[in-house]
């Protein structure tokens, strides 16, 4: 069967919706399925990256960043919905599309329903629930959401797939589970892992490495700070950490995100696509709400107990990390434990399962 991904990433729309659709993409051509991406040129892409796995990406027109576009997501495309999925269509040149797999906030049932005039099936991928789908597949893959959030958005017929069972994580992850867990035991804070996506467009990064410079904490042996290469701050932050008191390794574009994961002893991160990577991983972790498309996962990460969540930073700014890695040290089991029971490691697995069986 032919697959083709229509997904973006950008220094606003971050890294995580083009990892995920990669990690899914991969469970699909181990198969033996064909697997092709859509993708505009907006600054800060992964098109490169997409096409370094081994994939075909058609490049859409360049974003027309002076047209007035409606809605909060809508300057995401770079293009109305009509015009994205006129160019969709002519790039995919008549060439018949099994599955249309759709990974966009600025995408609804308009431009849905106009794609099922060249292909047989279309998945969507959403965790806002705002806005009606035309799909006959919808996957939502974080923990706590349920059907209930969707059953008005989509037809009928439509298989709605939610919760941390589908999260969408590479192979890597679960390989690295049984020692991730085995090792979190009463661990000592030494190793800590800092990550706040891709982008980490407002400088967290940075503000969080010269906080821990300024604190009496248990002494670190080792920062690991992971970046993408399009991050705008990515050479200060490399300035910072050369300058600062704890040994720091900028590492860019990380190619082994499961086992920097698993050797750290703790994180703080955005409340992206890693966290359930952190969750599977049992990894504690300062979860920072960095947008407000994360605000769900925020609420049930905090509900299971599953990290200590770092609020209002943008107001309090990074007065309470210290007492938020107390807190850490003080729960550590219970958090490790907690995390690990959110996420397993096998739902992109199981969402390809879905796919090919339909």
């Amino acid at each position: 069967m032919r697959f083709v991904i229509r997904v973006d990433a950008s220094v606003d729309i971050g890294t995580g919706h083009v990892m995920r659709c990669l990690t899914l993409a991969d469970f699909l051509i181990q198969q033996g399925e064909i697997v092709e991406f859509l993708c505009r040129p907006h600054s800060g892409n992964l098109i490169h990256r997409i096409r370094e796995k081994g994939f075909n990406v058609i490049e859409l027109s360049a974003p027309n960043k002076d047209q007035r576009l409606e809605g909060h997501y809508s300057k995401w495309l770079g293009a109305s919905q009509e015009q994205d999925i006129g160019q969709c269509k002519a790039a995919l040149e008549n060439k018949p599309v099994d599955w249309l797999i759709v990974d966009h906030y600025a995408i609804d049932e308009r431009w849905q329903t106009k794609a099922k005039s060249f292909c047989n099936n279309i998945m969507v991928i959403d965790d806002l629930g705002d806005r009606e789908h035309n799909c006959e597949i919808l996957l939502d893959q974080n923990y706590g959401t349920t059907e209930q959030k969707y059953i008005h958005l989509v037809p009928d017929y439509c298989k709605i797939l939610v919760g941390s069972e589908f999260t969408l994580l590479r192979p890597e992850f679960n390989q690295w589970r049984s020692y991730s867990l085995d090792r979190r035991n009463n661990n000592p804070l030494n190793r800590l892992l800092v990550n706040f996506g891709g982008m980490d467009v407002d400088n967290l990064t940075a503000l969080i490495l010269q906080e821990l410079n300024k604190l009496n904490i248990p002494p670190l042996s080792q920062i690991d700070v992971v970046m993408g290469g399009s991050a705008p701050h990515l050479e200060f932050v490399k300035l910072i950490a050369k300058e600062g008191k704890y040994r720091t390794n900028v590492i860019v574009d990380a190619p082994n995100m499961a086992e920097l994961m698993a050797a750290s002893d703790f994180a703080i991160g955005a409340a992206g696509a890693t966290a359930w990577e952190r969750c599977c991983l049992a990894l504690p972790t300062i979860l920072f709400m960095t947008a407000m498309n994360q605000k769900d996962v925020v609420s049930s990460i905090q509900e299971a107990g599953a990290a200590v969540i770092y609020e209002n930073y943008k107001q309090r700014g990074l007065n309470q990390l210290k007492t938020s890695i107390e807190v850490l040290e003080h729960q550590y089991n219970s958090i490790s434990k907690n995390a690990s029971n959110l996420v397993d490691g096998k739902g992109a697995s199981r969402v390809s399962q879905v796919l090919l069986g339909y």
